[in-house]
């Protein structure tokens, strides 16, 4: 089907139309279809015609309602619980009020608490009785030091439910270390089709589009930050791309095929990456940013997600960026991915975790980035310097298969 519309600048009018459908000498739904999307294309400032990404590559919609009236998500001790209660009136009219309440921390114990000194007399009469019982083992484990997380309660203990469903707010700042967003180096030259170069048109973005994007998906996870991803290889991927010998067709195939699923070990470290940037923070003394995704307008087929952003003023430059791992591990000696010369631990050059330290660093522009394991225990800790060399070897490798084999894929799933 074929739409053609043409619009008078100096006046809001229609001054010629055409469809290929029966209709279309006239006014036809197809064209005012168009005009609607070209309103909203408008409306959602967008540049060109932005790429049309599958059901199957976003997180599924289904639970989220259709219409919430505004609402927004927030912590349940924040809700407000409300009912209608007539109040007390013989008359046939009933005036009818609403009155609300807040909850409450449950506490199962009568108030005040038991003082200390209580619980240690308890737990040494136990102990002088040579007692086996569950509660002289409790209060054994709770007599030693617990590792406590900053809460909107106070401090309580890491690994209770509050610890991570109502961590401590995080505090907005104004300023944000601004992204370089370097020009970016390629050794590669290809033709594009109409329809690829149509595609990767949707893609281009302007220097003013990559700070606002960055800034409106500091909020990781969110269906943009899905969907910008979804056309574009990240930094994740940064090492199943650059070490494949053959078969890339299969891999672009999957890649695009892929689906988002959060394994238990995604799920711990979401829930504990709060928990270890606050010790980062603690330990360094260094101030933390939240990072969005980060799209290099010199090369927009490319993105990286930092976990954040690093203001360190003993370091030269100030700014870096922080990429935090809490794998299930007692120690980070027993971190496959660390590799020991001499008792000093670093990261492995060729695990996929330092490809994507390099991607992050080569497409933000930033020359440092803090590597931080926190394990059960212990923790680790290096500081990672960008190597251009290491980068534009990268860099050469990643174009070759966007345009070669990824952005095929990605037109004919678009058809």
């Amino acid at each position: 089907m074929m739409l053609k519309v043409e619009l008078a600048s100096e006046n809001p009018f229609i001054r010629d139309t055409h469809c290929t459908c029966k209709a279309g000498l006239g006014h036809c739904n197809h064209l005012l279809g168009l005009l609607y999307t070209l309103a909203h294309y408008l409306k959602m400032e967008h540049k060109s015609v932005p790429p049309r990404a599958s059901k199957t590559s976003l997180p599924q919609t289904w639970h989220v309602p259709s219409r919430t009236l505004g609402l927004k998500p927030k912590p349940i001790s924040t809700v407000s619980v409300s009912k209608v209660k007539p109040p007390n009136s013989s008359t046939h009219r009933v005036n009818r009020t609403s009155e609300g309440i807040l909850p409450n921390v449950y506490c199962p114990v009568p108030v005040p608490l038991p003082c200390s000194e209580f619980e240690e007399n308890l737990r040494e009469n136990l102990k002088a009785s040579g007692s086996r019982s569950h509660m002289f083992k409790l209060l054994t484990a709770s007599n030693q030091q617990k590792q406590l997380v900053t809460t909107e309660f106070g401090d309580l203990p890491l690994g209770s439910v509050l610890s991570y469903q109502l961590p401590q707010q995080t505090v907005s700042f104004e300023e944000h270390p601004t992204l370089p967003l370097p020009p970016q180096p390629c050794s590669y030259a290809t033709v594009l089709n109409q329809e690829e170069h149509d595609f990767y048109g949707g893609l281009i973005i302007t220097s003013e589009d990559s700070l606002h994007l960055e800034s409106g998906t500091r909020d990781q996870s969110s269906i943009t930050w899905h969907r910008l991803r979804a056309e574009r290889i990240t930094s994740t991927s940064f090492k199943r791309v650059c070490s494949r010998v053959k078969d890339f067709d299969k891999l672009a195939a999957d890649m695009c095929a892929k689906q988002t699923i959060q394994t238990k070990a995604m799920k711990r470290g979401i829930q504990l990456e709060p928990v270890a940037a606050a010790e980062y923070e603690k330990l360094t003394g260094n101030k933390l940013f939240p990072c969005g995704l980060i799209i290099n307008h010199h090369a927009p087929h490319l993105g990286a997600s930092p976990d954040r952003k690093v203001v360190d003023l003993t370091a030269d430059p100030v700014h870096g960026l922080l990429e935090i791992k809490c794998p299930n591990k007692d120690s980070f000696k027993n971190c496959s991915y660390l590799t020991n010369a001499a008792g000093n631990f670093t990261l492995k050059k060729t695990h996929e975790y330092y490809y994507q330290i390099v991607g992050q660093m080569g497409i933000s522009g930033f020359t440092w980035c803090d590597f931080f394991v926190k394990c059960n225990s212990d923790y680790h800790l290096e500081r990672i310097h960008f190597n251009k060399d290491e980068w534009e070897e990268l860099k050469c490798k990643l174009d070759f298969f966007f345009f070669s084999c990824f952005l095929p894929v990605l037109c004919n799933r678009r058809v």
